[in-house]
């Protein structure tokens, strides 16, 4: 969520950020789907993507599957937001949602 702290999503529910020391961090995402797309405005305002139309956001705590749904449970690839509360999805087949 910015350039002081990255995050990377991947396998099996897979996020990590760096922390300040330059190691890197596990975090509990609460799926084991393929995570593959991730944005944030600020360290408590993260969304990731993945398979099977996954989305989560987390608050600065936990990661939670976003109140929103994409028609088809389309795979998600990418994930990008306004920072004023918009979002926007994309992923196979054309998918692209604004939320």
């Amino acid at each position: 969520a910015g350039p002081k702290q990255p995050y990377v999503s991947g396998w099996g529910g897979t996020v990590v950020r760096m922390l300040s020391g330059g190691a890197w961090q596990a975090m509990k995402t609460g799926t084991t789907a393929n995570l593959q797309g991730i944005w944030g405005g600020s360290a408590k305002d993260l969304w990731v993507v993945g398979e099977k139309g996954v989305i989560l956001h987390y608050d600065g705590k936990t990661f939670r599957p976003a109140c929103f749904k994409v028609p088809g449970n389309a795979d998600l690839h990418a994930v990008w937001g306004d920072g004023k509360g918009k979002v926007y999805v994309g992923g196979t087949g054309g998918t692209l949602n604004q939320f």
